[in-house]
């Protein structure tokens, strides 16, 4: 008699898992297709060099992500795999609330890579902290050096207050979740391994350096795609410009608690372009466009980016 073949084992976890990604996946792109429709008519009015030019842009800021995380890293990271992570989180960010897909998917793949918690946490505190530090230097260097119009200058005051706030509502809810026993030993536990894996970045000043020059790009590129999709389609304001009302955008994305920041992001872009003298429908152009080249197009590549990582078991969920 001959020996029947194994039947291969039903995998629920993987099978629940790509059943909610499809699911949230058309939940969230099915409601803007008409906005894809209308991306593609801005593109027609467009320079086709420039709108390229500022995808390329859009590609590269994963290229310095990648390179960033191969260098924080506590252990050996292969960058081609490393880059194909960061792309696949274009797909998981677009899923969930801005920021939060490419937070737990580089520190679940960091934990598959060897990393313990502290580790893998203290890599993408650290990342994610020396972007901030990019970004707030490129705009204070632009505020400082540049020619700010005189409509965002009346409005810097406005944001300095909107920070305050934000700070002291950030240690009000602190202090009250110190107040709670449990909550404050895992607290100051966490405190003490992330401290203890951040200080070790004492010994590796080039590592910190190098990641910090991978953020700079990074924040330049985003900064460089949306103006060249202005110029794109024949705009010509100031580079300082365009990095404040893509400033505001960004964080009026990262206050919108939907997908990708969906919504948020687009509605400061087309304020921003109004409040600086544009008309409503070029402003509105200059957001389509930007968002084929940073949302729609990225998107299909993080897909089937997402798909290659699973296959290729670069994230274990559960290992997290």
């Amino acid at each position: 008699m001959s020996a029947r073949s194994p039947v291969p084992k039903f995998n629920w976890r993987r099978t629940v898992l790509w059943l909610t990604v499809v699911a949230v996946a058309m939940y969230v792109v099915l409601p803007q297709l008409a906005g894809l429709k209308s991306s593609f008519s801005a593109l027609h009015r467009a320079h086709l060099g420039l709108a390229a030019t500022a995808l390329l842009c859009c590609g590269l800021t994963y290229v310095f992500a990648a390179l960033s995380y191969c260098l924080l890293a506590f252990h050996r990271l292969r960058y081609r795999r490393t880059l194909l992570v960061q792309v696949a989180t274009i797909f998981v960010n677009h899923l969930v609330p801005a920021g939060l897909g490419g937070i737990s998917s580089n520190y679940a793949y960091l934990r598959t890579q060897r990393h313990t918690r502290p580790q893998a946490i203290t890599v993408v505190a650290v990342n994610n902290g020396l972007g901030v530090v990019a970004n707030l230097a490129l705009l204070v260097g632009a505020i400082t050096f540049g020619s700010v119009p005189a409509v965002f200058s009346n409005r810097l005051l406005d944001a300095e207050r909107y920070v305050l706030i934000g700070v002291l509502l950030a240690a009000v809810i602190g202090a009250v979740c110190l107040s709670v026993p449990n909550i404050r030993q895992s607290t100051w536990r966490g405190i003490r391994n992330f401290m203890a894996s951040l200080l070790s970045y004492r010994r590796r000043p080039a590592v910190l350096l190098g990641s910090l020059v991978c953020a700079f790009c990074l924040t330049a590129a985003n900064y460089g795609a949306f103006w060249l999709c202005g110029r794109a389609l024949g705009l010509h304001f100031a580079l300082v410009t365009s990095l404040l009302v893509y400033s505001f955008a960004v964080a009026l994305g990262a206050a919108t608690p939907t997908p990708g920041g969906v919504g948020g992001t687009e509605a400061g872009l087309v304020a921003g372009l109004v409040v600086i003298g544009l008309p409503s429908t070029t402003a509105i152009s200059v957001t389509l466009l930007y968002r084929l080249v940073s949302y729609w197009i990225p998107f299909l590549a993080g897909g089937a980016s997402f798909w290659l990582v699973q296959k290729r078991r670069l994230i274990i969920w559960r290992a997290v």
